[in-house]
Formats: C-alpha cells, sequence, structure tokens
C-alpha cells in the first residue's frame, strides 16, 4: 500500500480523524486548535500534502 494510492489514502484518512478529533468541541465550550498559525499551518499544510501525495504518481 506504501507504493500506491492507498497509501495517499490512508494517511489523508488518519491525519482527517485527528482534525475532525481536535476540532471538536469540548464540554467547557472550547477547542483544542487556537486561532494561531500553527494551527492553520496543519490545517492547510495537511490538506496541501494530502492532495499533492494522492495526485503524484508512480515514476517510471
Amino acid at each position: 500500500a506504501a507504493r500506491s494510492r492507498g497509501g495517499a489514502v490512508a494517511g489523508a484518512a488518519g491525519w482527517l480523524i485527528a482534525v475532525m478529533l481536535l476540532t471538536a468541541s469540548r464540554p467547557e465550550g472550547d477547542f483544542l486548535f487556537a486561532a494561531g498559525g500553527g494551527s492553520y499551518l496543519f490545517l492547510l499544510g495537511g490538506m496541501a500534502l494530502a492532495v499533492i501525495c494522492a495526485t503524484l504518481g508512480r515514476g517510471r
């Protein structure tokens, strides 16, 4: 799976689960993600890497 699109999908799925868990609101009403640059870098960078890994083909 490491040399197929399944490997990219597995990584993207793990990242998506982590994002969903970290952005879920807590009983106190706050979130684990702050509104800082690091959080946005994690969110947007993860999306960009998932798209790059899913669209890159194997080298011939």
